[in-house]
């Protein structure tokens, strides 16, 4: 295609009055149209003026996201379970995920990496995840829980890989964790408090709980703790936190 370059063209190669049309002009611009009504399919009939508005048509409805939504495999040209990114010149490229990188039914799933199995996602050196997913870490709590800790009412109002509180006894409460931990090395950090009457707590006290023979009842799954008042006697909380390091 190109723009007319005859006698008494403008400057802009535009048309003005007195502007020669020539041959070579015509076919250029008969050409052009011809080929987008060929390129859709359709063979060219004389008689029909229509065909270049149906050709439009056709390459319209053949577009991948014709009816307007968008797929990994629309945008992947088509091809299912493929990714589509772009080179570094701007043009499209498909990627096929590969085993750590894996899409299914739209979602797109990245396996961690661990020792001896390379994945997406890469856990630094000073970070462990096992099996369940907890994430252990220098300085950030494998667990943590708030519950209200009285009798009939007890009642986890927020809190991280906890999956139940019970409740034993008066102020005597086992933790257990929805994801084991690698070993009982850990450290408990617990806080109470029962508000009196005047909203102020009544001096309460609460820790690990301690079993007889100077021993805390504590497993990869669970962790006990107590709260007691200012008598030293094991009494009910309305408000205990936990932090497992």
């Amino acid at each position: 295609m190109h723009k007319i370059d005859t006698l008494n063209a403008t400057a802009e190669n535009n048309f003005q009055n007195g502007t020669i049309v020539s041959p070579d002009w015509f076919n250029a611009v008969q050409n052009e149209i011809a080929s987008v009504i060929e390129g859709a399919g359709i063979s060219l009939v004389k008689e029909d003026n229509g065909q270049l508005l149906e050709a439009i048509g056709e390459i319209i409805a053949s577009s991948p996201l014709s009816d307007g939504s968008v797929t990994l495999a629309k945008q992947a040209d088509g091809t299912a379970n493929k990714l589509q990114g772009w080179g570094a010149d701007g043009s499209p490229t498909q990627v096929e995920p590969g085993t750590s990188l894996t899409v299914t039914g739209g979602t797109l799933n990245a396996d961690l990496a661990t020792t001896g199995s390379p994945g997406v996602v890469q856990i630094g050196s000073g970070l462990s995840v096992d099996g369940g997913g907890v994430v252990s870490a220098p300085g950030v709590a494998k667990a943590h829980v708030n519950f209200d800790g009285r009798s009939g009412s007890v009642a986890i109002r927020g809190g991280y890989n906890v999956s139940s509180v019970v409740r034993n006894g008066a102020g005597d409460y086992t933790i257990n964790f929805t994801n084991a931990l690698p070993n009982t090395n850990f450290t408990v950090i617990v806080t109470g408090s029962n508000p009196a009457g005047g909203g102020a707590s009544n001096g309460f006290i609460a820790s690990e709980f301690l079993l007889t023979g100077s021993s805390f009842s504590r497993t990869t799954t669970s962790c006990r703790v107590g709260t007691y008042n200012g008598s030293q006697a094991y009494n009910d909380a309305f408000s205990v936190n936990v932090i497992v390091m």
